[in-house]
């Protein structure tokens, strides 16, 4: 641990001090999103086509930040599912056992022994 340390430490020089960010990202991203919806629904039919909802976004927004929000829009269209996939598979083990015990195993006339 104390090689690593030293070793930390003796790259100190190489390292570079970069300035924080002027702006939260996760603040220009929702505003992004935000002026882009605002946008596209209080556009005329008659203007020009854009290739994607997001270019809707006002001008003030640079097109790195769009390409961005772009590509975290496609990413989250595949994320999204992930959360209600885990949500249910963890319920698996707790809230689905409980309410099977507590349900009657019965199928008509048959009691829940002869039906497996």
């Amino acid at each position: 641990m104390l090689f690593a340390f030293v070793l930390f430490l003796s790259g100190w020089r190489f390292y570079k001090n970069a300035q924080p960010a002027k702006s939260n990202a996760v603040v220009s991203t929702v505003a992004c999103i935000c002026s882009a919806i605002k946008n596209r629904f209080s556009s005329k039919k008659s203007d020009e086509k854009v290739d994607h909802w997001v270019d809707y976004a006002s001008n003030k927004f640079d097109e790195d930040l769009k390409t961005g929000v772009k590509s975290l829009v496609g990413v989250a269209g595949l994320f999204v599912p992930l959360v209600f996939y885990w949500a249910l598979f963890d319920q698996q083990g707790s809230t689905w056992v409980l309410q099977a015990r507590r349900m009657d195993g019965r199928v008509g006339h048959l009691q829940s022994c002869l039906i497996r």
